[in-house]
């Protein structure tokens, strides 16, 4: 199970991204833009950023 961080400013392309990745069994946190996306990234680690 990896924790991966999905940013993309599309709700359809992040919902999509978490779902496929969920399904498989991995962690996902979504982020809306760039600047969520480093936000999240400074407070926890993850295993692969998209």
């Amino acid at each position: 199970m990896a924790n991966i961080l999905s940013v993309d400013d599309s709700k359809v392309i992040r919902d999509l991204v978490e779902s496929i990745l969920t399904e498989h069994g991995h962690q996902v946190t979504t982020a809306n833009d760039g600047v969520e996306g480093l936000k999240a990234a400074r407070q926890q680690k993850f295993d692969l950023v998209l």
